[in-house]
C-alpha cells in the first residue's frame, strides 16, 4: 500500500518505477474536494460510536449482573444478537425502520451511521463489560450507596473508574474497528455523510490507486496512533490498581 502511494499508477517494484517514487499522491489527497466532509464524519463517527456502544454495555451488564430484574437474560441475549446480523441485512433495517419514523429525522445524516453500527459493536462490547463487572465485587457499591450516594453517583463514580481499563481497550476496539466499517456505511450514507471507508471505495472504483493507497495509509498511521495511546492509558489505569 506504501508503494502503491508513491507512484502516479500502481506497477511491479523495479529501477524503472523507482524512479517515478514521489509524495505528490499524499499532497493532491490533501486538496481533494469531499476529503474535508470525510474527515469530519469520520470524526464524529469515531468519537459518538464507540462511546454509545460502550455506555449502553455498560448499563446493561450492570442489569444483568447486579439486578434480579425478571427479562435480564433476555436483555442479556438482545446485546449479543447483533453479532448474528449480516451487517448488510442490518443496516438494510436500520435505513426501513428510519425512513418510517420520520419523527426521528436522522435518515441520511451521520447519526443513523453512528447507530447501526454501534448496535453492531453491542455484542462484543457487552460481553467484554460483562465479565469485567462479574469481577467487581458489589460491597463496593454498595458502601457507597450506604453513604447516601444515588445509583448515578455511584455508577459514575464508582463502577465505572474502576472498570476503566476494560472501558478504555473496548472503546479503542470499537473505534478502529467502526473506522474500517464499509458494508452498513456503503448502505447508510448521502452525499454529505460521506465517511473515509467510503471515499477509500469511491477512489477504488474511480481507478485512483495512488490516492486510495495513501488515504490507506494514513489511516493506518492514525489507527496505530489510536491504539498505543489508548494501551498506555489502560496499562497505566490497571497499575494503579
Amino acid at each position: 500500500m506504501v508503494w502503491g502511494s508513491l507512484l502516479p499508477r500502481y506497477e511491479p517494484p523495479s529501477a524503472e518505477a523507482l524512479a517515478k517514487v514521489s509524495l505528490a499522491a499524499y499532497w493532491k489527497i490533501l486538496s481533494y474536494p469531499w476529503l474535508p466532509n470525510a474527515l469530519k464524519n469520520t470524526l464524529i463517527l469515531v468519537l459518538a460510536t464507540p462511546t454509545l456502544a460502550v455506555f449502553l454495555a455498560s448499563v446493561s451488564a450492570w442489569v444483568i449482573v447486579r439486578t434480579r430484574l425478571p427479562g435480564r437474560r433476555i436483555l442479556d441475549t438482545l446485546t449479543f444478537l447483533p453479532q448474528g446480523i449480516p451487517g448488510v441485512v442490518l443496516a438494510m433495517a436500520f435505513l426501513w425502520l428510519y425512513l418510517r419514523l420520520r419523527f426521528i429525522p436522522i435518515y441520511g445524516t451521520i447519526w443513523i451511521i453512528v447507530l447501526c453500527i454501534a448496535t453492531r459493536h453491542l455484542a462484543y462490547s457487552s460481553r467484554a463489560m460483562n465479565a469485567a463487572m462479574i469481577q467487581l465485587h458489589k460491597e463496593l457499591e454498595e458502601a457507597s450507596q450506604v453513604s447516601g450516594a444515588t445509583w448515578l453517583t455511584t455508577f459514575f463514580r464508582i463502577t465505572i473508574p474502576l472498570l476503566l481499563p476494560t472501558v478504555i481497550s473496548t472503546w479503542i476496539w470499537s473505534a478502529i474497528v467502526c473506522v474500517r466499517e464499509l458494508s452498513m456505511a456503503v448502505m447508510l450514507y448521502s452525499p454529505s455523510t460521506r465517511v473515509l471507508s467510503v471515499l477509500i471505495w469511491d477512489l477504488w472504483l474511480g481507478g485512483l490507486v495512488d490516492y486510495t493507497c495513501a488515504i490507506g495509509v494514513m489511516l493506518v498511521i492514525f489507527l496505530g496512533v489510536l491504539l498505543f495511546v489508548g494501551r498506555v492509558a489502560a496499562t497505566r489505569r490497571a497499575r494503579q490498581y
